[in-house]
């Protein structure tokens, strides 16, 4: 599968997760495994809590990887399924950029980055993304959680939009 289609099979992982009341909070590559046919598995929920128990929700411990932690999870602010979308929107970044969407040199240093800065364009290092595959990718990683996708289901849906724009300019070259 695509990039893309490897992003959208997680989605809809995550959608039925969603559904369940349940948020990873651990979206990461090691958590995403391959099945021969190429299909992703989510795997490890091992750090996921259940958004009805008022025990959990109301944790103040900082949890996940640094790498692809939501700017909500860094600030232990309220984590909820938005947080998972961008951490799936971080791995769709490196899938097309081949780089990560923030480093440096403490898990502190990275962590504040994604509360603070901006990523580099996808377009400087891929010009030939589509404008559909760019708006969902930038959607995903946007820093409030009211100005991504509320759910899973969401993008799944600009998903399905990207992966047409996606074939469509595959046959015109």
């Amino acid at each position: 599968p695509s990039a893309i289609g490897i992003i959208h099979q997680t989605a809809e992982a995550l959608a039925v997760a969603h559904k369940a009341g349940v948020v990873h909070r651990d979206i990461k590559p090691s958590n995403i495994l391959l099945r021969e046919d190429g299909s992703p598995v989510l795997t490890d929920l091992g750090i996921a809590q259940v958004q009805d128990n008022s025990q959990l929700t109301h944790t103040n411990a900082l949890v996940g990887t640094p790498t692809y932690m939501s700017p909500e999870q860094a600030t232990t602010s309220h984590v909820d399924q938005r947080s998972d979308l961008y951490s799936l929107g971080v791995i769709f970044y490196e899938l097309f950029s081949g780089k990560k969407l923030f480093d440096g040199d403490t898990p502190w240093a990275v962590l504040h980055r994604h509360v603070t800065e901006k990523p580099r364009p996808i377009t400087e290092i891929r010009q030939d993304i589509t404008p559909t595959t760019w708006y969902v990718l930038q959607k995903c990683l946007e820093k409030e959680p009211n100005d991504r996708y509320q759910t899973a289901v969401d993008l799944l849906h600009d998903l399905d939009e990207a992966l047409i724009a996606e074939h469509a300019a595959d046959q015109i070259d």
